[in-house]
């Protein structure tokens, strides 16, 4: 069981999320990345990260991998490692409110709270229903 239950969600409505198409070209990233997830629920951070990793080695602008690579990091502590996961996610799809929210818990987390409140009022801005970064802000 995660320590982050939020992180957990979080990793698991990005994967219910995940683009329809993947699946049908034969992309292996959601399964890959639903077993990362598992392994890093598990606390088996070593190989959920290195399975992320292969996928954004054949997907490097998977803005999905990236979320679930940072939220990998996060848990290990690696908090400046999370943050640019989650940039680099934000890079990649600019309108996710996931990515947004996330940047701004892990920036948070660094006592870097004027950009954290951005960034939640950010992932509010592009979704104001998003409940997560309502509750963070």
């Amino acid at each position: 069981m995660t320590s982050h239950p939020l992180i957990a969600v979080s990793c698991l409505a990005l994967l219910l999320h995940v683009h329809p198409g993947a699946a049908a070209q034969g992309s292996p990233a959601p399964d890959s990345l639903g077993e990362a997830r598992q392994l890093a629920e598990k606390g088996e951070l070593n190989s959920a990260e290195a399975l992320v990793r292969k996928v954004l080695a054949q997907s490097p602008q998977s803005a999905a991998a990236l979320l679930v690579l940072g939220g990998v990091l996060e848990r290990r502590g690696d908090l400046a490692g999370a943050t640019d996961a989650y940039e680099r996610a934000i890079v990649e799809d600019p309108k996710s409110a996931t990515a947004h929210d996330k940047l701004g818990f892990v920036l948070g987390r660094q006592n870097r709270v004027q950009d954290a409140l951005a960034a939640f009022s950010r992932a509010i801005e592009l979704d104001p229903k998003y409940f997560d970064a309502q509750y963070h802000l």
